[in-house]
């Protein structure tokens, strides 16, 4: 059997071979690297029984595999504890003009030894850190459970069986996860297992500009992605204080809800990144004398398991204040020319109202209207005209408003795809606490939310937690037998992963000796303390 030492060094002699594979989302590498990762266990584990290594397809227009690997317990128990980690990364455009390099940790040291940022500098004169696309998010995470699991497969003196879970797409759908979920249901209701707890390896990195702290993540953040769908009142160029201007309200809306501090969500002195603006644009596709119809944007909000009717209400006042502050600018606009140009003219009076989706919904409905068969044709159009399911959904909500009479000009407010539900763990929970006393030990710091999106959140459709309320605002939403077999594998998760620095970014490195030596430590302890009794 392996000592730790050399435990660590075949993690990093794995990320090595990981990184090398260019598994960029959405593209064919992301089933490249799921087969070299499959062929890897298999061998290791060949001269021992029980294991099981399967590829799954996931459903992409380019090639694209998930693997599942699985250990039995040594003795009788139900219980099964998971290891995940996601073998996408995120596109090399930011490394510009060192794009060839991106893979390559050694040439682009060399380069930013001499940049600017001495922070970088000093990181690449230093053989304690490793750069290149994957290094930290989240390649040294994967080779790291991929060896725990080898080690423990062979100890096999952990009180509970062990799954492997190596997802793509995490970067953009989390399709790799859902594609393999049905799998671990079937390898669970097949054995008769129950799951009890995930633990994920996604990278960790500074807080703020010098943190050098490590953290433990008990929880997961959530994503909603809100959309706002802002339907004007055309008027001509020469006359544009009879109508209201979609595009105009659409950009004042993205500047008001960019860092809106109405919409921070924190718990326990812990503060997520504020809302941000991922698209806006009007849908006019050439040049007009009249004012834009109608524009869209959508917003970026991270959440920690609110109570969604509460959470709802308090968006739609926030978008309701914006737009009155909205019109009285405009108002104001209005007097300021008249007075100067000497002029009375003629000005559109009704304030723009705000709706939900909800409500949209409920003012199509009429005598005669199929308000559900209308949506479905209307979902049907959108899938053949549009691949992104922003669009798709923001569609479907131009076609209800082109269903009501004339009359006010709206913005009516959605919730989009795609939707990530937050996990908050008590810390005084039993397996929880034994993990926060585990993580002190070792010298990380406790948080209760893993502050970025993460496949964790589909471990994380608890039952009776208000999903009701996010669906009634939806135009795209789960199918019921996919959220009924996310319900059914709810369960606990946790964060512990490689440290480092510049994930997304050119400068994306990873700290070697906390890699190679701590890490696989922590994620063997961490499973020890999930399988006692």
């Amino acid at each position: 059997m392996q000592d730790w030492p050399q435990i660590g060094e075949r993690v990093i002699a794995l990320t090595e071979r990981l990184v090398a594979v260019p598994s960029v989302v959405d593209t064919d590498g992301e089933a490249a690297v799921a087969d070299l990762l499959a062929t890897y266990l298999r061998e290791q584990a060949a001269d021992l029984p029980g294991i099981e290594v399967t590829l799954t397809e996931v459903p992409k227009p380019t090639a694209c595999r998930a693997v599942m690997a699985y250990a039995p317990a040594p003795t009788e128990t139900r219980r099964a504890l998971v290891l995940m980690g996601h073998i996408d990364t995120v596109g090399l455009e930011p490394y510009g003009s060192l794009a060839e390099s991106a893979l390559d940790s050694a040439a682009l040291k060399k380069r930013f030894a001499s940049g600017d940022d001495p922070a970088v500098a000093a990181a690449a004169l230093s053989d304690d850190w490793a750069f290149g696309r994957g290094w930290l998010d989240m390649k040294g995470g994967v080779a790291a459970i991929c060896e725990v699991f080898l080690r423990e497969a062979r100890l096999r003196e952990l009180g509970a069986h062990l799954i492997l879970l190596l997802t793509p797409d995490e970067e953009s759908a989390s399709r790799g996860l859902r594609a393999l979920m049905p799998g671990l249901r079937e390898l669970l209701t097949k054995r008769g297992l129950d799951l009890g707890h995930v633990v994920n390896a996604d990278y960790v990195s500074p807080l703020t500009a010098g943190d050098e702290r490590r953290y433990f993540y008990s929880g997961v953040v959530g994503k909603l992605l809100v959309g706002l769908s802002v339907f004007g009142r055309q008027a001509h160029v020469g006359g544009t204080f009879e109508g209201v201007n979609a595009s105009a309200l659409g950009g004042f809306l993205a500047y008001a809800l960019e860092h809106d501090r109405r919409l921070l969500a924190g718990v326990g002195g812990e503060w997520l990144p504020p809302p941000t603006v991922l698209h806006v644009a009007d849908r006019r596709d050439r040049y007009d004398v009249m004012t834009v119809d109608s524009a869209e944007l959508y917003l970026n909000v991270f959440h920690l398991a609110p109570e969604p009717a509460a959470w709802w209400r308090g968006l739609m006042h926030e978008v309701r204040r914006l737009v009155r502050r909205y019109d009285r600018e405009l108002r104001r606009r209005y007097q300021r020319f008249v007075a100067r140009a000497d002029l009375e003219l003629p000005r559109y009076q009704p304030r723009p109202e705000v709706i939900d989706y909800a409500e949209l919904l409920g003012r199509v409905a009429a005598p005669g209207v199929d308000t559900a068969a209308l949506v479905d044709r209307l979902r049907a159009e959108a899938h053949e005209k549009y691949q992104d399911e922003r669009q798709r959904a923001l569609s479907v909500i131009r076609g209800l408003e082109a269903q009501l009479p004339p009359g006010r000009p709206l913005v009516v407010v959605s919730l989009l795809p795609p939707f990530y539900p937050a996990q908050l763990s008590a810390p005084r929970e039993e397996r929880t606490a034994r993990l926060v006393a585990l993580a002190g030990e070792q010298g990380l710091k406790h948080r209760r939310a893993y502050p970025y999106i993460s496949d964790m959140s589909y471990f994380s459709f608890v039952p009776q937690s208000g999903l009701e309320h996010w669906a009634a605002q939806s135009p795209l939403w789960f199918d019921a037998d996919e959220l009924e077999l996310y319900r059914a594998l709810a369960c606990p998760v946790c964060n512990i992963g490689p440290w480092g620095a510049g994930a997304h970014t050119a400068e994306e490195r990873v700290h070697l000796p906390f890699l190679r030596t701590e890490l696989p430590r922590l994620l063997s302890g961490a499973l020890y303390a999930l399988a006692r009794d």
